[in-house]
């Protein structure tokens, strides 16, 4: 156990190593970057949020053609749980975007 423990906490680092020397590369004061916070999408029911959830993902797709970073703070979802084999329900389209620009680039 004390050795997953260190290979997890290893792993973390190194994630979050990449993440600095990706965004040490930006040079912010020519980038095109984009912020968005606190969506919740879920809130207050999934029916309800939906519009919300068409605008961002619009939005997204407007963005994704020159956007040097798209910086996403606060709460993303409302409710979120952490499943290793499962696929949350709902929100696709937004985690489908998502997938879609980082696989672009």
């Amino acid at each position: 156990m004390k050795n997953l423990s260190k290979q997890l906490v290893a792993e973390v680092l190194k994630s979050k190593k990449e993440t600095l020397q990706s965004i040490n590369k930006i040079d912010f004061a020519e980038a095109k970057n984009y912020f968005a916070s606190d969506q919740h999408f879920g809130a207050p029911t999934t029916e309800l949020s939906f519009p919300r959830e068409q605008k961002f993902v619009a939005w997204l797709d407007e963005i994704k053609k020159d956007a040097d970073a798209i910086f996403l703070l606060g709460d993303l979802f409302d409710f979120w749980f952490e499943y290793k084999t499962v696929v949350p329900k709902g929100f696709v389209r937004v985690l489908g975007k998502l997938a879609e620009i980082k696989d672009s680039g």
